[in-house]
């Protein structure tokens, strides 16, 4: 067991965790960081505290999750009391709060994001922003299926203002030497103050 102080870091393969304070069992590799900001593959985490399980998982109180590259001042980041990674499968972090340029702008009890690199069936990660030009959005609502090696489904949603809606559906199919395409459908319905109008 190694304790240090003093800026310390710690390097295991491609992930680098540094803090105001560390202890580490090199046996059971397990671990705890004050004050810590660890980035694992191409995410980052900044917390008051992390702990690493022996089973590689960290667990976040009080932290932040970007995918942006300025760690100190992220264009985005999400907000969590309480963050635990399972590496290679998922985020579970409740509640959480997503900030874009340093304003919160929508809260969550309770929130999923995958970070399995297969293909894997999911609630897809919805994307908020605008500008005071055209207004406030919500993009890419929706989930992806997949029941089996040779296909998928992809159905999301995009509001705009309560004045556009969108929803796209997507399949893709593949069995070798015999099939291979895709198929998709869209349906757009705008509203303005002087028409709305339909399309498919």
């Amino acid at each position: 067991l190694f304790t240090a102080t003093g800026n310390p870091r710690l390097i295991e393969g491609k992930d680098t965790t540094v803090g105001d304070f560390m202890a580490y069992n090199i046996k059971t590799r397990r671990g705890r960081v004050k004050s810590a900001t660890t980035r694992i593959e191409d995410a980052y985490f900044t917390g008051q505290k992390i702990v690493k399980s022996q089973k590689n998982e960290l667990y976040v109180g009080k932290g932040d999750y970007t995918t942006c590259a300025l760690v100190d001042t992220p264009h985005y980041f999400f907000y969590g009391e309480k963050i635990r990674l399972i590496p290679n499968d998922k985020i579970i972090a409740k509640p959480v709060v997503l900030t874009i340029g340093g304003a919160p702008v929508a809260a969550l009890p309770y929130f999923i994001f995958p970070i399995e690199r297969n293909r894997k069936s999911g609630i897809l990660t919805p994307v908020w922003g605008g500008n005071p030009a055209s207004g406030g959005y919500i993009d890419n609502v929706g989930y992806y299926y997949t029941p089996n090696d040779y296909v998928d489904l992809t159905t999301r949603a995009r509001i705009r203002e309560f004045s556009e809606f969108v929803l796209e559906t997507s399949s893709r199919y593949n069995l070798r030497y015999r099939l291979d395409g895709s198929v998709s459908a869209r349906y757009a319905f705008n509203a303005d103050f002087l028409q709305s109008s339909r399309q498919w």
